[in-house]
């Protein structure tokens, strides 16, 4: 983990969270409470903008990640409050 933060210690995210002064897991916990969307939305507004929010989101947004849904609805019953198209389009909002 630490190597992780000392690598992303220069984006924006690492410097705004301090990535440079964490070195225990209350630094950690203190640098990065749990924290909700709205929280991040200038953070991912940037992205979209061609910022950079750690070395490890261009990774994650060159992979191609889909994931189904099907078992959770076959075996818990569980039906989305929104449906996907509905989903991503408030969340681009």
């Amino acid at each position: 983990m630490l190597e992780k933060l000392r690598r992303n210690n220069n984006s924006q995210f690492g410097r705004d969270h301090v990535f440079a002064n964490i070195r225990r897991g209350e630094d950690f916990r203190r640098e990065l409470p749990i924290i909700d969307y709205d929280y991040h939305r200038d953070y991912i507004e940037g992205v979209k903008q061609g910022d950079v929010l750690t070395r490890a989101s261009i990774k994650l947004m060159a992979l191609n990640l889909d994931f189904s849904i099907d078992k959770v609805k076959t075996e818990l019953g569980y039906q989305p409050k929104v449906d996907f198209q509905r989903g991503i389009a408030e969340t681009l909002e």
